[in-house]
């Protein structure tokens, strides 16, 4: 299901900046991700959390923040690591699940297990 262009175009102002984390496992399994994003500011950054959480809801219901994405392979997460920043984890569940991101002084440390 999709969010709508004005609805996506709302979401998308105040984007500061973003850095994509690819992750590849060495068996040659499907990627994950960690997409980190700045925004100008908290309200922009709430619009974009609500959007995107809008549109996970639609394909699936969050388990302990944790969507399953039925049509696909994998789990989605979204987490405001700090005021005006958010993250997304995205890939198999196992790698969602045991995944963490935080920032801290200006810098963002991802963990998995």
């Amino acid at each position: 299901s999709d969010v709508g262009t004005e609805r996506a175009a709302r979401a998308a102002r105040g984007w500061g900046n973003d850095s994509l984390h690819v992750f590849r496992p060495v068996d040659g399994g499907n990627a994950s991700y960690v997409w980190v994003l700045d925004w100008d500011d908290q309200a922009n950054a709430t619009e974009f959390e609500q959007s995107l959480r809008s549109a996970l809801d639609a394909r699936s219901n969050a388990t302990d923040g944790i969507w399953s994405l039925s049509d696909s392979y994998a789990a989605a997460t979204i987490t405001e690591i700090a005021e005006g920043t958010t993250a997304v984890v995205f890939g198999p569940e196992s790698f969602v699940s045991t995944t963490s991101v935080t920032e801290a002084g200006g810098s963002v440390t991802i963990k998995t297990e």
